[in-house]
């Protein structure tokens, strides 16, 4: 049975990593790390002696590991560098993750405290390693998933509890939903406020309301594509113009491709605004750049959102409009339908076309 216990003006309950299964998995973290420090000297060791083979000997003396052996002709040393950085870079996030979820295995506990100022998340694998906040006003309701209990606002799903049995979860439901009754019903929509984060409403020259975007969000993601796309198509134009050979030629594309579809993608979204206008019983598209305006029209309207699953069994959900022979795709999640639902939600009550569920009832398994 959970206990609770006061805790200031409210309650809170711990809840703790159990069960003897759970130390199968953390045996096989354990033994994964041991290849991974091994894989994080290694590639540490090349970096290093990539650097002072370029610098001098002297950068980085005492502190890089010296990698023993020959390194490749120097020509070819700034595509060793570029591919060492970025594998480097994945496989230290993918090993910190791997040590912390082997922390939560073995020592985790989960403290949720609910108040009439909000629900506090402490999540602690030995010490803390995450804290969120959510205010009532927030909160649309609470839910199970698999192993999960979230709680679901207009824009996402937040895990609550991961830990403890089935049974203290699903009491933790029930006291939180009888705690969320008591803020009443939730929030209707201010006047001009977003029904979604990363999105932003505006009026057209008609003084009606639009849904867009945000542009700083965009920017921001454009800024990072560019500066990609620079680093892949300059290392490629370095091997290019240094080297020759079909090892070479190879290299150069695997790095100019991903570097060109790069430099598109920043390029569009530094320089295209996309928003959309809903009239009654239809949506409109509208795209502007360097002054120029591309308008579509979805009529007669359709909403949907669809639900499929893939091979690993993740729920993914899409928002589609279509209309006048065509259909786009407005925005998308994983394993979380609350964006493409509120945002579908939003326009459906300001286009007036019922949004439309449709599950893939023979790979789709509902949550909860």
């Amino acid at each position: 049975m959970l206990e609770r216990e006061p805790n200031g003006s409210g309650w809170q309950v711990t809840l703790r990593a159990q069960g003897v299964l759970r130390y199968l998995p953390a045996a096989f973290l354990c033994a994964w790390l041991c290849g991974w420090a091994f894989g994080e000297y290694f590639a540490l060791s090349i970096l290093g002696s990539a650097l002072q083979s370029v610098i001098g000997p002297d950068f980085l003396a005492g502190w890089m590991p010296a990698i023993q052996g020959k390194l490749p002709p120097r020509e070819t040393l700034p595509l060793l560098f570029a591919f060492v950085s970025v594998w480097l870079t994945f496989w230290t996030v993918g090993g910190l993750a791997a040590l912390s979820q082997l922390l939560t295995l073995l020592f985790g506990r989960e403290v949720i405290h609910w108040s009439g100022e909000g629900l506090v998340v402490e999540r602690y694998a030995g010490f803390l390693i995450s804290a969120s906040r959510l205010e009532p006003s927030q909160l649309t309701g609470f839910r199970t998933h698999g192993r999960s209990l979230l709680a679901d606002t207009r824009a996402r799903a937040v895990p609550v509890a991961q830990l403890g049995t089935t049974a203290e979860r699903e009491e933790l439901r029930g006291l939180l939903q009888e705690w969320r009754r008591g803020f009443g019903p939730v929030a209707p929509l201010a006047p001009g406020e977003s029904p979604v984060p990363g999105w932003q409403v505006v009026t057209d020259e008609s003084g009606a309301p639009a849904i867009a975007p945000a542009p700083r969000a965009q920017q921001v993601v454009g800024a990072a594509l560019l500066a990609i796309a620079m680093a892949f198509i300059g290392v490629a134009v370095a091997v290019s113009s240094r080297a020759q050979g079909v090892s070479v030629t190879v290299g150069t594309m695997v790095l100019g491709v991903p570097g060109v579809l790069c430099l598109y993608g920043g390029a569009w979204l530094l320089a295209v605004r996309e928003s959309w206008h809903p009239r009654r019983g239809a949506l409109e598209r509208r795209r502007t750049a360097l002054g120029r305006v591309w308008s579509r029209e979805f009529t007669p309207l359709g909403l949907e959102l669809r639900a499929w699953t893939d091979s690993d069994l993740d729920a993914h959900w899409k928002l589609v409009v279509s209309g006048g022979g065509g259909e786009q795709v407005i925005a998308s999640s994983l394993r979380d339908p609350n964006l493409p639902l509120s945002l579908g939600t939003w326009l459906s009550e300001r286009t007036g076309v019922e949004l439309v569920q449709k599950w893939h009832k023979s790979q789709f398994r509902k949550a909860g």
